[in-house]
Order: structure tokens, then sequence, then C-alpha cells
């Protein structure tokens, strides 16, 4: 490392408001001179997730704004792995993950969780099944409560068709979009007969009719053949990156995309006003100055850079040593995320093997949205997956997207390189665990009969009939096959902070300080129904909308 290199960063450093720490790779002695001159920025973003991504888009969209994006991972868009539909990226690839697991879960016998986050340019996006979910009606009627009606139905139809790039382009049309910058895929053009004979099947075990469309705000329930995928034409994945910071995105002059950079702290001044950010690699320390905004799409590192920085429970604050800018006993607090676990099915292999001549990359063989068992309404409870098969087996996969049960995130030293301690208290509310059971005994096992009466060579496989009926055995079923479904959220709530323990205001900005806005699923006021990156999307999309306003 050169002595210009280094005299840039110690430069930076003593420029900076406080001493904090910041990590930055990656960036060339001919890139840091260049930085030198305009490391001072109207707005840094903190995360390249679906929310930070377009908010980066969005406003360096106008050349008078300058804007600094920091990413903690590399930028692997050209990497063949993230680029494939086929690659199983939480399996075998851990170096695109914040590494760690969560807390021993009490509910769960004891054994913990895998995280399983994105690091990488595009966060999540990036790494995850690629599945489009938007929040439905009814999430958004409760959304308006907490923020206005910048979240109301309406206007987040219009946000996302103005995001969408939908294909085929001959499908709904009235509330999808064909001329922006993401790429969203309705899978099979023609319905293999597989992915028929079950949808047909959950349609019959449940009693809700097939719906062609989950996402149109008119039909959120019932089961469907086709998923709706982040992908291009050919299949390739249309990450967050990919889809909004593209080269020629990246290559404008008011734009700088920092990766391999790990945030640590926000600077304030003063008068609690966000100044900037600091960070630091291989003993390197640096900062960056935000005239106007420092916004955190960090995902679940939001809680932890705004609880290093100083903002949340005092008490916290200081048993660590932290100097505490302002108490919030939200931060960090109405953790969420879905409970999934899974059932197994027998599968004709002749229908198997004709999968292999339809869409290469369909990637989910069908599934459905339905309410918990008893429940005619609109709120949607079950996410089914039906996906990761054998030669005759599938995997009937299970969310349960509308949780009681809510965790804790919280940092447990000073230094930002260490992982928060983070607990869901997966189960922990009774009900839930009874809403599992009664869809293993409603939906499950009325499918699986629906199924073997369609074609005697499809079945349930596990759990077996007589556990279903058998509650020791098929609560120590769930307890096996629970896994995490990645679809953290509401850690950081938008609310009013008195009454609710809200974190941010209805337009992102947190409580108590100036010139900081969280913009990711954290702010999320109640649980989504369904994945979380097209409510990350949603958020970037609104919050940018806002800040352009002025």
């Amino acid at each position: 490392m050169t002595g210009s290199f280094l005299f840039f960063y110690k430069k930076a450093y003593n420029e900076c408001v406080q001493n904090y720490i910041i990590s930055i790779v990656c960036v060339s002695v001919k890139e840091a001179v260049e930085m030198e001159n305009k490391f001072s920025f109207d707005y840094i973003i903190v995360g390249s997730g679906p929310a930070g991504a377009v908010l980066a888009n969005r406003l360096s969209s106008d050349p008078a704004r300058s804007v600094l994006l920091v990413e903690a991972g590399g930028n692997d868009d050209h990497d063949p792995l993230t680029i494939s539909s086929a690659s199983n990226m939480y399996a075998h690839f851990p170096e695109y993950f914040w590494p760690g697991q969560t807390a021993a879960q009490i509910h769960l016998g004891g054994n913990s969780i895998n995280i399983g986050h994105g690091r990488t340019l595009g966060g999540g996006s990036t790494v995850n099944g690629e599945i489009y979910v938007r929040p439905t009606p009814f999430v958004l009627q409760q959304w308006v409560r907490a923020g206005g009606e910048r979240w109301s139905s309406e206007n987040a139809v219009r946000h996302f068709k103005k995001m969408e790039s939908f294909l085929p382009q001959d499908t709904n049309m009235d509330i999808h979009g064909s001329g922006g910058e993401l790429a969203v895929r309705q899978v099979y053009p023609e319905i293999p007969v597989l992915v028929q004979k079950l949808t047909q099947a959950i349609a019959r075990g449940t009693g809700f009719p097939a719906v062609s469309d989950y996402n149109d705000p008119h039909t959120p329930i019932g089961p469907f053949a086709r998923y709706q995928l982040y992908q291009k034409g050919d299949g390739a994945r249309a990450s967050a990156s990919v889809s909004f910071l593209p080269d020629h995105v990246q290559k404008r002059p008011n734009l700088t995309v920092m990766t391999d950079t790990t945030v640590s702290r926000i600077s304030f001044d003063s008068h609690k006003k966000a100044c900037g950010i600091e960070y630091i690699h291989d003993g390197i320390s640096g900062c960056a100055e935000a005239g106007e905004k420092v916004i955190l799409s960090a995902g679940i590192h939001s809680v932890q850079i705004l609880e290093l920085s100083g903002i949340g429970p005092e008490k916290l604050l200081h048993s660590l040593g932290i100097p505490v800018v302002y108490h919030n006993k939200g931060v960090g607090c109405h953790l969420a995320t879905d409970a999934y676990t899974s059932a197994a099915f027998r599968i004709s292999r002749q229908d198997r093997r004709a999968l292999n001549h339809g869409d290469p990359n369909g990637k989910w063989q069908g599934g459905a949205f339905l309410p918990a068992p008893g429940d005619s309404g609109q709120r949607r409870a079950v996410q089914v997956l039906t996906g990761y098969m054998t030669e005759d087996s599938i995997h009937f996969g299970l969310l349960f997207v509308s949780p009681k049960s809510r965790g804790i995130m919280e940092i447990q030293s000073k230094d930002p390189l260490k992982m928060m301690k983070i607990d869901h208290h997966f189960l922990e509310e009774l009900e839930d665990l009874q809403e599992i059971k009664e869809t293993f005994r409603s939906y499950v096992l009325k499918t699986s009969e629906a199924l073997h009466k369609i074609d005697p060579a499809y079945g349930l496989l596990l759990p077996d009939e007589e556990s279903i009926f058998d509650d020791n055995r098929l609560e120590a079923h769930i307890r096996s096959t629970f896994a995490s479904s990645f679809h953290d959220q509401c850690s950081l709530i938008m609310g009013g902070e008195e009454d609710g323990g809200g974190v941010v205001n209805g337009t992102g900005e947190v409580y108590g300080v100036k010139n900081l806005m969280v913009a990711d699923a954290s702010i999320i006021p109640y649980h989504m129904d369904g994945n979380t990156s097209g409510p990350s999307y949603l958020i970037g999309s609104v919050l940018a909308e806002e800040l352009m306003k002025y």
C-alpha cells in the first residue's frame, strides 16, 4: 500500500467529526486520489439491497445531487454463480453471506438457526430464491395507519408499475409495468403436468380456487401454478444491483459506489444532526460527510449501526460504554420473521422427467397463499412453496407469514465486526405452534388426499398421517424441519414512538436526531404476508420520491 493511499485515509480520518471506525477494501491509489476531492456528499446510503439500490439510482438521476453508496460485500454481479438462477447459494457458498447464527431457540429444543443474509452488492436480492411478492391491501391498510397515505395499496401499485419490466407483457398489465428497471418473469409459459396436478390438489384440499396472479390486489388468496421471479427473459437473476446499479448507472459522475466497506458508526454534530459515516479496513480508517441525509439500508445491520452510534436502549448502550445520543427503547425490538417448516410428497417419476423439457429456470413448481385454517378472510397466513425435488419426491414448504412471536436483536460489544445477538423467539407464542399443527392437519393432509385421487403415484411421505394426528410426533417433525426464511423485519418499526415503540416516522426519519433515515425491511410496521424483497423495493421507491420533492 503506497504513501499516497495512506495519506488519503489519514486525511479523511482527521477530518471526521468524531473518532469512529469504518472499513474499506478495493480502492486503488488512483481511485483514492480521485475520491479525495469529492468525499463530501449530499446523501450517503449504507447498504445496496433492494431499498438502497433504488434510492441510489433515483437520487443520482438528478445531476445536482451527489450520492455515496456503501456496501459491506463485493461486487459479484458478473459472477456466474450469482447470475445463474440454478445456484443454491444458501447451501454451498457462504462467502456471499454474513456469518452467524441466532441465539439458541428455547422452543425449538435449543437449536440455533443460520442467519444467511446477503453480504454482496445487491444484498439479499443477489442470493435469495428470487420470489417476487407484493404486500397485499390488507397489510398496506395497517401500513397507512403507521405512515400515511404514501403507503396505500393504490400508491404501491403505481410504484411497482414504475419499477417493473414484467414478462410476459400480455399478462395483467393493468397492475404490472413494462418500462422499469426491475425484470420480473412469470414462469412456465406452458404449465407442466406436475404443476397442474399440485395446483389442482391444493385447490381441492383447501377449498380455495386457483388464481392466475397472486400479486393482483384483487386475488391475494389461493393456489397458483406460476410464481413471479426476479429474472430476465433468459432466466438470469435480476438482482437489485443488476437492475438499479448497472455499469452505466455506476458511471454517473455524481454517484460513488464503495464496495467491501463495513460501516460502523454515524457521526453527529452537537445538535444531534447526522453529518457522516466512518469506516476501516486493515487498520486504515476513513470517513465521509453528508450534507443532506445519511440513509441506513443495511438490513439487520441497521440496528447494529444505530446502537453503535448511540441510538437505542440507554441501559444497553451504557453497559457497553457507548455515549447515548438518543434513548429509544424500540431499537432492535419487535423483530419478526416467518416460521418455516415443510412436508414432503411422493411424485410421479414420469411427470418429474417431463419438467426438464419445460422452463429450466422455473425454480418453483407452483404454490399458494392461504388464510389460517378455518379463516375465510383475505389475511394471508400460510405461503406454500413447492420445489427442491428428487427423482420421486418434492419439498412442500410452508411459510407462516402472520406469526405472533416477536424477538430482539442487539449489539454485544463496541466492535462493529462482531455479530449481534439475534433471538427470534420462534414459537414462543403458543398460537403460532397451534396454527402450524392445524395447517398440517387441514391443508397438508387434505391436499395429499386430493393429490392421490388425481394420480395414485402421488402421496404424502413426511410426516405420515399417523404422525399428523399425534401431537408429540407432529411437534417433533415441525422442530426437526424448522428453518429460517431470512425474512427479518420490524426491528426498527415505523409508527408512534411513545405508544408503539416506533423508531422512524412515516418517511423513515429516525426520531430524536436530524438528517438520519432508515430505509429497509426493518421499518416495516406490520409483518408482511409474503417475501420481503418486494416491500423493500417499495420502501426505496416511496422514500426516494419523498426526498426528490425537495
